[in-house]
């Protein structure tokens, strides 16, 4: 895990600041590692390791157009993020008009074990 690239249209505005959020063991294991409901993934935090174990920290905030907020959608992003399993990173993005709100950790600890976005 060299680099993590949150890409989406962002807000400019926020209801609220982005809150961090500790959760050391969020992505230790297999499952969902997500923002509360109406809040947006806004960053992550990776201490000095490279497995998804190292992201220990995650911000969340509310955008100040809430609009469609609530009305999530899961995508697979495995193939997407291994570049079609070349073992180089690839990109994967939320659909238009849709926030990443969580990510979905497989069994393993590499960035090709990002297996879904709830968006």
């Amino acid at each position: 895990l060299s680099s993590v690239h949150l890409v989406a249209s962002l807000p400019t505005t926020y209801q609220e600041a982005p809150v961090v959020v500790d959760q050391y063991d969020c992505l230790d294991n297999q499952g969902w590692c997500r923002c509360t409901t109406g809040k947006m993934l806004t960053g992550l935090y990776k201490n000095g390791c490279d497995a998804l174990y190292c992201l220990d920290q995650y911000h969340c905030a509310r955008p100040a157009d809430s609009t469609g907020v609530g009305d999530c959608v899961t995508i697979s992003v495995d193939a997407a993020l291994t570049n079609n399993n070349t073992g180089t990173s690839g990109t994967a993005i939320c659909p238009a008009s849709k926030m990443l709100n969580g990510i979905y950790r497989a069994t393993c600890d590499s960035l090709s074990c990002i297996d879904q976005f709830e968006c």
